[in-house]
């Protein structure tokens, strides 16, 4: 594993995983994050950016909530890789099984998805259940999906890869498995790296 070049001097970044599964990934990358799950880095530390690892569990949302996604002070992005569930008072939810479609969408060219074409995009879709999201009558919240299951209706959006604006907070939901297999799977080392570039190379706002 290549280490990661281009990475944010004068930004915090916090990664979030009780597996350690990311953090090792991220150590081989040679990205500078520190490990949130130990108290004393959440208690004196406000992170720019979080990087939260596949299937936390429910217990942990609470940790998340109460204590990593509250210090908002200087939190610009969030990066939430693929989870079973969300709590039911989430903004967004997993989608059931009845509710799986093969019909995907995608934009390849995206940033996002630099270096997979069509073709990788739907071998990981196999192994991926997607979010689905409400849409809300707020204008500060914009949703952008670049991996999207077909629309139940004009308020609900399925997808297996979303952003979400809301004010000054970017927040990424990638569905698609990359942790588990990432040494031997070379479209997670990709997604992975995209997903990094994307909140690393100025893609986000920064608070005023």
């Amino acid at each position: 594993m290549a280490p990661i070049e281009k990475q944010p001097r004068d930004k915090l970044i916090w990664v979030f995983d009780t597996s350690g599964a990311l953090q090792k990934i991220f150590k081989g990358l040679q990205v500078h994050a520190a490990d949130a799950t130990f108290q004393a880095i959440r208690d004196f530390q406000d992170p720019n950016i979080i990087f939260i690892g596949e299937n936390v569990g429910p217990k942990n949302f609470q940790t998340l909530k109460e204590r990593i996604l509250s210090k908002d002070k200087c939190l610009e992005a969030v990066v939430f890789l693929r989870q079973k569930q969300f709590p039911k008072n989430w903004p967004i939810q997993v989608a059931s099984v009845e509710e799986l479609s093969r019909n995907v969408s995608c934009d390849p060219n995206s940033t996002l998805l630099l270096g997979l074409n069509k073709l990788d995009i739907m071998n990981m879709v196999s192994n991926a259940i997607p979010t689905k999201i409400t849409k809300r009558k707020d204008k500060e919240w914009k949703v952008d999906s670049y991996i999207s299951g077909p629309r139940k209706t004009e308020k609900q959006i399925y997808s297996y890869l979303a952003v979400i604006q809301d004010k000054n907070l970017t927040t990424v939901y990638c569905q698609l498995p990359l942790t588990k297999d990432f040494s031997k799977e070379p479209r997670s080392a990709l997604l992975l790296r995209d997903l990094l570039g994307f909140v690393f190379e100025n893609r986000v706002p920064t608070n005023n």
